[in-house]
């Protein structure tokens, strides 16, 4: 054991040592504290800062007085003004509102999380009033800009009432003052002229799943109609003809999600290459999570998590190499983790707050209008176990829905400091446990980071981050990646593959 360590675990810290945590990473030591500071300290250094007497005129020490390392140099306005801005949502409501139009689909995709039926077979879609009731239910949320994002089934299936709640919710936005970004998750399978025009006009950002090259894509996400990845290729091509990148840009450039599957392993760098010939200049890596299709076909499609961080590594690196050969790319996850990391505010992803969003950050509305604390919530629901249901836009009071028991308990689930591992991890400050995927994983919302998937996926994603940013030549790149904070909309659309 090192002798910081041995120090660590068996006598009094000395008394510059500040409230922190660290996780070695190589040869190296990384720290972080709850401010959303991070440090990197070679060997020497840590044992010395822990364990010995510090040069404190050194550099090293003096940059760890700068990030509220040292305990008696802590500058508690400076710092408590940071904590606050990195958690601004505690003080808010929810932003994001799911709808989901439909739960009829018109594809078969092995991960299939929403259990959709097919488009002709047995299904529910959103009436008019229901579609009403949603608008006017998330409207009582009191933030001032919103996303309401339309997901499925297949949301084009219900064209119409897709069409009747922009209209309705553009008015409710321009009479009360409110910024509105408008989302559909869709597989671009339904889509044509008249649709494409009504979404470019209206603003509604279009966000759609491209699993990779067309062998890839096809076994994935298979459609009856025929290829669905030429139908993806062909509408991502006509929106950037039509509606091509300009200065102040009116219509929102689409974006792609991508889902791992054993078939996905052997071509990460392929299935990177795929993103940028056909102009996109993002991709969101993710893995499967245990609901719908997934759940039941996990032994054929499910991937365990060392295959996932190889992959994913292969998949961050290929875009980190094609952003310095001058290629836009970028790997949104990691800009996600960048942006708490480098610029410390909160990116407007819901699973990675503590606590969660469940709830406070985001609703989701099935077909019926019931209301839930999170697109997961529902998908549990779908699945028969109701859990996370917090009641109906018919005859649940907003005030009534929002601060259920089961958003108070979600909230105390996902609270990283009640957490026994996380409350000790490096990774805290960035970080964000899902209760409905520990319930869907492990029976508890609490869940048992020890075994977690999540948990490991995330570790090994951070790890991967934090050593690319002590390379000179990935910094700036990854400096690039990282947002400004600005709310969850289109380019954090899809909660749910389908």
């Amino acid at each position: 054991m090192d002798g910081a360590l041995k120090a660590l675990s068996r006598e009094k810290l000395p008394d510059h040592v500040g409230p922190c945590y660290f996780r070695r990473l190589g040869a190296s030591w990384l720290l972080t504290n709850d401010w959303g500071h991070h440090a990197r300290l070679d060997q020497a250094q840590f044992e010395s800062f822990f364990a010995g007497a510090p040069d404190k005129e050194s550099g090293w020490f003096k940059g760890l007085v700068d990030k509220g390392f040292v305990r008696d140099h802590l500058d508690f306005r400076g710092l408590s003004s940071r904590f606050a801005r990195q958690h601004s949502y505690l003080w808010s409501g929810p932003r994001l509102h799911i709808a989901v139009l439909t739960s009829r689909c018109n594809q078969g995709c092995a991960y299939c999380q929403a259990g959709s039926s097919l488009a002709n077979g047995k299904g529910a879609d959103m009436s008019f009033d229901t579609a009403r009731k949603v608008v006017e239910f998330a409207f009582r949320s009191p933030v001032p800009e919103m996303t309401i994002e339309f997901q499925g089934g297949e949301p084009l299936l219900n064209w119409e009432t897709l069409e009747f709640i922009t209209r309705y919710a553009r008015e409710f936005a321009g009479t009360s003052g409110r910024t509105l970004r408008l989302a559909v998750v869709t597989n671009l399978t339904l889509l044509d002229d008249e649709k494409l025009a009504f979404l470019m006009e209206n603003r509604v950002g279009v966000c759609t799943s491209l699993d990779g090259p067309a062998a890839v894509h096809d076994r994935n996400r298979p459609w009856f109609g025929g290829s669905a990845h030429a139908s993806v290729e062909h509408w991502l091509k006509v929106i950037a003809q039509r509606y091509p990148d300009e200065p102040g840009r009116r219509h929102p450039r689409p974006n792609a999600l991508l889902t791992v599957t054993k078939a996905s392993l052997p071509h990460a760098e392929a299935i990177v290459d795929e993103y940028a010939r056909l102009g996109l200049t993002s991709l969101f890596a993710r893995p499967l999570s245990p609901f719908g299709a997934a759940r039941r076909s996990w032994k054929a499609i499910g991937v365990a998590v060392p295959e996932f961080l190889d992959f994913y590594r292969r998949c961050l690196d290929r875009a980190l190499a094609l952003s310095l050969e001058g290629v836009p790319m970028r790997e949104r996850g990691a800009g996600m983790l960048l942006t708490k990391i480098l610029r410390n505010r909160d990116p407007g992803f819901t699973d990675l707050r503590s606590p969660c969003g469940a709830g406070f950050g985001q609703l989701a509305y099935d077909h019926d209008g019931g209301v839930f604390t999170c697109d997961e919530g529902r998908l549990l629901a779908a699945e028969g176990e109701p859990l996370l249901r917090l009641g109906s836009v018919f005859d649940t009071p907003y005030e009534d829905a929002v601060q259920h028991p089961t958003v108070r308990a979600c909230a105390v689930a996902s609270n990283l400091e009640d957490q026994p591992v996380c409350a000790g991890c490096a990774y805290r400050p960035f970080c964000g446990v899902c209760p409905a995927y520990n319930f869907a994983a492990q029976d508890t919302i609490w869940g048992r980071m020890p075994t977690n998937d999540r948990c490991a996926v995330y570790q090994g994603m951070f790890d991967l981050i934090f050593e690319r940013l002590e390379d000179e030549r990935l910094r700036p790149v990854l400096e690039s990646w990282a947002g400004d904070g600005a709310p969850c909309g289109p380019e954090c659309a899809g909660s749910a593959e389908g």
